[in-house]
């Protein structure tokens, strides 16, 4: 798919979306533009998935999030794949930021050091420490070096299968063109 090669589509009246990417890449940021612009709830997965102390909670992720996927509309922000089936069938579309890697590790370094710094919190009160930052095997900056192709193959999988169905899917590979798309809505 040439997705680059030609100008991202707009939504098309579409009422249940998945904003998706890399950890850091701008998601949340995007997402509570379009649930703002487009007047539609926004979901946001991190804070659905972690408890306190940064402990999963997939059970409580899949009971939500199968009451969202029955809503009309929703704005997901998040990737998840591991629970993506579950509102999968009910998407209008994808918005994909395929970011090259510095752009999200460049991102995830500042906003972990800021938030570990100034006692910032996030996900149900979790905070980011500098010791998990640099040195924990939990690392986000780690996770997006580790998981960055890994994802991008879940999310091409993803994005052809819905395009060959028909619904409409945004791949952004650039901050500016993100918000270029975005004005355009």
């Amino acid at each position: 798919m040439a997705y680059r090669r030609r100008p991202a589509p707009h939504l098309n009246g579409a009422r249940r979306i998945q904003v998706t990417g890399i950890s850091s890449v701008g998601k949340s940021t995007l997402a509570r533009a379009l649930s703002d612009r487009l007047g539609i709830p926004l979901v946001e997965l991190d804070e659905i998935y972690w408890d306190p102390g940064w402990t999963p909670n997939p059970d409580r992720m899949s009971a939500v999030m199968a009451e969202v996927a029955q809503e009309d509309e929703w704005i997901v922000s998040g990737s998840y794949s591991k629970f993506r089936h579950i509102w999968a069938s009910r998407l209008d579309a994808l918005v994909w930021l395929d970011f090259p890697i510095h752009i999200p590790l460049g991102r995830c370094l500042l906003r972990c050091v800021r938030r570990a710094v100034s006692g910032e919190t996030v996900c149900n009160g979790n905070r980011e420490s500098l010791a998990n930052t640099f040195f924990s095997r939990k690392s986000l900056l780690l996770w997006i070096v580790t998981q960055h192709r890994r994802n991008r193959q879940s999310t091409l999988a993803l994005a052809e299968a819905l395009e060959a169905e028909g619904r409409v899917v945004v791949r952004l590979g650039s901050p500016r063109a993100t918000k270029e798309w975005l004005g355009s809505l």
